[in-house]
Order: structure tokens, then C-alpha cells, then sequence
């Protein structure tokens, strides 16, 4: 006897709809159009430039973290944050990885 004849399958509770994904491919549309109205531009990025930039896009979400507790319950946001979290770090260690890299074959 095969396992999945065994144990039934739950239904997977999720919080996507049409109108969120809508929103949310809106939002990224707009957030690409502004970043490229902005810095369109070449120029030296300062560090008060840069650190602008980066507060204002790990801002995004940590609202949209908010948003998700405020429509939905903690425990989606707590999902949310928690992936956003591990990916960050993540793309942390990437960073590090490729400068270890780059150093050894410069």
C-alpha cells in the first residue's frame, strides 16, 4: 500500500487571492519604475545615498510584515518575517562568499 493512500491529504490553508497578488505585482511595477526614475543617472552613490536606499527597502517589509499581522494574525506574519529574515542573512553570507572569493583570485 502506498503512503499517500494511507494518510490523507489536508488542504493547504493559504492567504493568496487574485486581489493580493494584483496589489502586490502593482506595488513591484511601480517600486522598478521609481527606482529607475531615480537612478537613472550614473553617479558616485554616497553613503548617506546608500544608506537611504537601504533603509527604505528593508522598511518595505517590515510594513508589509505589519500589514499581514494586522489582516490576517501574527502567526502569518510571523511566517513572513521569519522567511525575510533568513533570506536576508542569507544574501549576507552570499556577500561574504564572494568577497572571500574575489580576494583569493585577485
Amino acid at each position: 500500500m502506498p503512503l499517500s493512500a494511507a494518510v490523507p491529504a489536508s488542504p493547504v490553508e493559504s492567504i493568496g487571492s487574485v486581489g493580493l497578488w494584483s496589489v502586490s505585482l502593482a506595488a513591484l511595477v511601480v517600486l522598478l519604475v521609481a527606482d529607475f526614475a531615480v537612478t537613472h543617472r550614473p553617479h558616485e552613490v554616497s553613503m548617506r545615498e546608500a544608506i537611504g536606499w537601504s533603509v527604505f527597502y528593508l522598511t518595505l517589509p517590515v510594513v508589509f510584515g505589519l500589514w499581514l499581522w494586522r489582516a490576517f494574525d501574527a502567526g502569518r506574519a510571523l511566517e513572513f518575517m521569519t522567511g525575510f529574515l533568513v533570506e536576508k542573512s542569507l544574501s549576507v553570507d552570499n556577500l561574504f562568499v564572494f568577497m572571500l572569493l574575489l580576494a583569493a583570485f585577485a
